[in-house]
């Protein structure tokens, strides 16, 4: 008779995959912290300011984001107009028309990022400044989020 050790190394294998898949899908969805939808770290979570600066700098970043989100949510709308001109092969200039009004619109969201770091940068003494030009220039400048929803 044969021996039952090969059957037996099968079924714990294919035991230990069902375990696993198990544990995986009972998982949260969302287990990455610095999620899209959850927005961004907050500066004052990656940079220590002082604990006097640290309110103004949380009120500035909302701010700042209120003022980028009006101009991204223009922009989606402006997109879906651009993708309808040329499913509805409007005209080269209401096209043009179309792509410049989006071209403004990132001008504008670059300048208010821009400005808002500056603005927290001054807020600080030396060591703050130099931690805010190596975050701004690793992370906004080099290495840019796509804008939109995170990929799924």
């Amino acid at each position: 008779m044969k021996s039952n050790k090969p059957l037996l190394i099968i079924i714990f294998f294919l035991l230990s995959i069902n375990a696993v898949a198990i544990y995986f899908l009972l998982q949260p969805k969302d287990r990455h912290p610095f999620h899209r939808h959850h927005g961004p770290p907050s500066l004052v979570n990656i940079i220590d300011f002082p604990a006097s600066v640290k309110d103004s700098v949380t009120i500035l970043e909302r701010e700042h984001f209120r003022k980028k989100n009006t101009f991204h949510r223009k922009n989606q709308q402006l997109k879906k107009q651009l993708y309808e001109a040329y499913t509805n092969n409007s005209s080269a200039q209401k096209i043009d028309s179309i792509l410049q009004k989006i071209g403004r619109n990132q001008i504008e969201i670059e300048k208010i990022t821009f400005q808002f770091f500056n603005r927290i940068r001054k807020m600080g003494d030396e060591k703050i400044m130099k931690k805010m030009d190596a975050f701004v220039l690793n992370k906004v400048v080099r290495h840019p989020h796509p804008p939109g929803p995170p990929p799924r």
